[in-house]
């Protein structure tokens, strides 16, 4: 049988993007020839090169297109010129590629129409359901989003969510295939390999958070919180649209320390060295309520207790499980649950073991990768 060559399409520079990572690798694993196609928003110039994975090597595509994370409808331009070239590589290399998969709706149009066009087989992975996210409050709009979303959902021959609870926002639609593959890391190699030098200040509790800096995330309210209380440090990398906040944070707080864009294996090195992690999404905007982050799945894999959001979808697990606390998004709740977690540090080995256990008993990444192979097998 040939060897299936698979084309992942996402609309970041992928530097790093642990769930597309993470699929690269097992689909390399699996014997797949892996393209990568990504969006550069901070170059002018497109780059093709060979980038190496644990299972293999992938090619990647970044198309060097100048935008600015959060500008909305500031980037529409850009955002069509990214569409334009993903379209015409498609085109362009539709002899070198069976199967096209495409995460979220930004890349999926693209996908679908060039999966028509040239007879390949489509993946539809949902991270974030865009109808429901702040960018489409009007309703007319938003029902237009959503119509799109179930037209690829209804044509993919596998449609991927990162939860059992976005199933929700999957109403009337009738996929072909349905999977869950959670948003979990993986347990084995670069999390023990690692090292990280961590910036320390005098606090006694260690406060890591490294992913996307926008609004929505409880960072500012974070920032706030820990700068007004001498018990806590903060460490924090990622990139967005709140990079100058951070940094200007950081020069008027010594215990908030900044690193900015960071490797994946050095993000779980760096959370491995701190006491406690946040996942801090907005409840009120409706996509955050069935939000699967990253941020939560690691801090069970490492152990450490997290401070999230109520009403993310995730409010029974912490009733179900001592893994940390749930507070209310705000500055003033952040601040509470910190001192909250503070006075229970005598239950975070406790929390730790709790967190550990229902990583490998519900959320392993070796679950997850079985599921990806079954489908992609089942794929003719």
């Amino acid at each position: 049988m040939r060897m299936k060559r698979v084309v992942l399409l996402r609309s970041n520079p992928v530097q790093p993007d642990p769930p597309v990572e993470k699929m690269a690798d097992t689909l390399l694993e699996m014997g797949m020839q892996v393209d990568i196609l990504a969006w550069d928003r901070t170059q002018k110039n497109n780059s093709c090169h060979t980038e190496q994975f644990p299972s293999g090597t992938a090619q990647v595509t970044r198309f060097g297109i100048p935008a600015t994370y959060g500008a909305r409808w500031a980037t529409l331009k850009a955002f069509f010129r990214f569409e334009w070239n993903l379209l015409a590589w498609l085109k362009k290399n539709r002899k070198n590629y069976d199967i096209i998969h495409s995460f979220d709706l930004d890349t999926g149009i693209v996908a679908w129409f060039s999966s028509k066009l040239y007879r390949k087989k489509l993946v539809f992975h949902i991270l974030d359901a865009y109808a429901d996210t702040h960018f489409f409050q009007d309703s007319m709009l938003k029902r237009l989003v959503h119509k799109m979303e179930m037209v690829l959902i209804h044509a993919a021959e596998a449609t991927l969510i990162c939860t059992e609870e976005r199933k929700a926002q999957m109403i009337n639609s009738k996929p072909k295939r349905l999977e869950i593959i959670h948003n979990t890391p993986n347990d084995s190699g670069e999390k023990a390999t690692e090292q990280f030098d961590l910036q320390e200040s005098k606090a006694e509790v260690k406060i890591a958070y490294v992913g996307t800096q926008c609004q929505g995330r409880g960072i500012e309210e974070l920032l706030g919180a820990v700068a007004q209380d001498p018990r806590f440090e903060l460490h924090i990398g990622g990139y967005g649209p709140l990079d100058d906040t951070i940094r200007s944070a950081a020069q008027q707080c010594d215990r908030i320390h900044f690193y900015g864009r960071l490797p994946y294996a050095q993000t779980l090195a760096l959370e491995q060295q701190c006491d406690l992690m946040v996942a801090l999404y907005d409840p009120a905007l409706p996509n955050h309520r069935y939000c699967a982050p990253n941020k939560l799945y690691e801090a069970l894999m490492l152990g450490k207790p997290l401070l999230m959001c109520e009403n993310t979808g995730w409010n029974q697990l912490f009733k179900e499980q001592k893994i940390g606390c749930l507070i209310s998004y705000s500055q003033e709740g952040i601040a509470q649950g910190l001192d909250k977690l503070y006075r229970e540090k005598d239950q975070w080995p406790g929390m730790s073991q709790a967190g550990k256990c229902l990583y490998q008993q519900r959320y392993s990444w070796e679950m997850m990768k079985q599921r990806i192979r079954k489908i992609y097998s089942e794929i003719q």
